[in-house]
């Protein structure tokens, strides 16, 4: 059974002299990885090449930084900079009820309350103050939705559909 790997951050830079690594998070929240038990990096061939344990995780600024299990200092973590960290599908932690992935989200197909279908979810655009959802419309062109619940009424994922409200002038 082949096990999908999820891309998780993005290893930054180096910090301090006994091997830490500096982490750029792909999650809402730095303290991400203080969940997780392991990373993996993945080869040329695309499968786990090497697997790290997570020896300890904190949060600083907007980044994580880690102690990864072999990483002894800082000419070890140097080697690891620019590297892409990876979990297997399986050890993605529970959300909260009402709360999705991007990932799970990207290919869904938007519709009005009335059925109207709008297109399909292409990417999701953190912007800060809220998600914004780059919509593929039938026709090609684009529509840009805010993801608030003001407009995004129903997230179904068995149907793997979004329902939702436009705003007036979209």
């Amino acid at each position: 059974m082949k096990t999908e790997m999820i891309e998780v951050g993005k290893i930054v830079n180096t910090r301090g002299v006994k091997g830490e690594v500096k982490v750029l998070p792909w999650a809402d929240e730095p303290g991400f990885f203080g969940k997780l038990r392991s990373v993996a990096v993945l080869g040329e061939n695309g499968k786990p090449d090497v697997f790290y344990n997570i020896e300890t995780a904190r949060v600083f600024k907007n980044c994580a930084l880690l102690m990864l299990s072999g990483v002894d200092d800082v000419v070890a973590a140097q080697a690891l900079k620019g590297k892409t960290l990876y979990i297997s599908k399986t050890d993605l932690p529970e959300l909260p009820g009402g709360s999705y992935y991007v990932r799970d989200i990207i290919g869904l197909t938007v519709a009005t309350a009335g059925g109207e279908e709008l297109g399909v979810v292409e990417d999701v655009f953190q912007t800060g103050a809220h998600d914004l959802y780059f919509i593929r419309k039938p026709d090609g062109s684009e529509l840009y939705l805010p993801a608030v619940k003001e407009f995004v009424k129903e997230i179904d994922m068995a149907r793997r559909r979004i329902c939702v409200e436009l705003p007036e002038g979209l």
